[in-house]
C-alpha cells in the first residue's frame, strides 16, 4: 500500500491507497514542532482506526511547501516505515507541461493538484483549490498547467478580522441563516462565507474568459464544501484532487523507475 502526505501551511493531509482505490485519509494541524515519535504515535493511533498496520506500507511519496515540517516527517519514514519516500520536487515526472514564467516558483501542492485533475478528467479545468491560500489555476485538456490566481484563503481572512479587531471572536466557519446577520457570528459568517463565494465567482469568470472551450470549474481543498454550493461558477466538487495527484505522480515514476 501506499502511504501519500501532503503538507501545507496549516494541514497535513494523509492518504493511504490500495492499488488505485483510496481506502483512508486524515487532516492533522501542520506543525514545525511534532517530532518523528510525536508522528508515529499519531499515525499509528489513526491506522488502529482503519485496522491497518505500518508493515502493510509498501511506499511514500510525500509533496511539502513547509521545508520546516519535511524533515520530520522524512526521520518518521525512516524511523517506522524503513522505505524511501518520493518527495515531489524537480526531477519527478508530473504529466504536467508547466506554460509559467518560471515552473520552478510553483508550489508543489498547485502541480500535484493539475496532475490529479488531468490525469482523472482529461479535460480542460480551472481547479479553485481552497486552502491556507485561495488558488485558482487551469490545465487544458492536453495537460498543459496555464498558471492562475492567489488570494488569501479564507481561515487567513476569518483570523486576521478576528486577530485585528478587538471585539469580533472567532467564530466556526458555515453558512449563515441569512445574509442579513442580526448578530456578530451570524455577521461575520455571512461577510467571510458570502464574500468568499463572490471573490470566487468573479476571478473565476474573469479567467474563463481566456480558457479554451469547453471548461468546467472543479473546487478541492479543505474549505470547498462550505463556499462552493454559495458559488455560481463551480460545476462540482472533488475533494481529494491533491492526494489523487500523488497518487498519479508515484505511478508515473516508480514505472519510469522501473525500466
Amino acid at each position: 500500500m501506499l502511504l501519500a502526505f501532503d503538507i501545507g501551511n496549516t494541514n497535513t493531509v494523509i492518504g493511504i491507497f490500495d492499488g488505485n482505490e483510496m481506502i483512508a485519509n486524515w487532516r492533522l494541524s501542520t506543525d514545525v514542532k511534532r517530532t518523528s515519535d510525536e508522528y508515529g504515535a499519531k499515525i499509528h493511533s489513526l491506522f488502529l482506526f482503519k485496522q491497518l498496520e505500518f508493515q502493510e506500507i509498501d511506499d511514500v511519496i510525500i509533496s511539502c511547501v513547509v521545508p520546516d515540517a519535511l524533515q520530520h516527517i522524512l526521520w518518521f519514514v525512516d524511523k517506522y516505515l524503513y522505505c524511501e519516500p518520493m518527495v515531489v520536487g524537480s526531477g519527478l515526472k508530473t504529466g504536467i507541461n508547466m506554460k509559467i514564467d518560471n515552473p520552478k516558483s510553483s508550489g508543489a501542492d498547485l502541480v500535484v493538484t493539475a496532475a490529479g485533475a488531468y490525469h482523472k478528467y482529461h479535460e480542460t479545468l480551472v481547479i479553485v483549490d481552497m486552502g491556507t491560500a485561495t488558488t485558482v489555476t487551469v490545465v487544458t485538456n492536453k495537460g498543459e498547467y496555464l498558471g492562475g490566481a492567489i488570494a488569501p484563503g479564507i481561515h487567513v481572512a476569518m483570523n486576521a478580522l478576528s486577530g485585528n479587531a478587538a471585539q469580533l471572536p472567532r467564530i466556526e466557519l458555515n453558512a449563515p441563516p441569512k445574509a442579513i446577520g442580526t448578530n456578530t457570528v451570524h455577521a461575520m459568517q455571512s461577510g467571510l462565507v458570502y464574500g468568499y463565494a463572490g471573490l470566487i465567482d468573479r476571478i473565476v469568470s474573469e479567467i474563463l474568459q481566456e480558457v479554451p472551450k469547453p471548461c468546467r470549474v472543479v473546487a478541492t481543498g479543505g474549505q470547498a464544501g462550505v463556499i462552493a454550493e454559495h458559488t455560481t461558477q463551480i460545476d462540482f466538487i472533488d475533494e481529494n484532487l491533491l492526494l489523487e495527484g500523488l497518487l498519479t505522480i508515484y505511478c508515473l515514476n516508480k514505472k519510469k523507475q522501473a525500466k
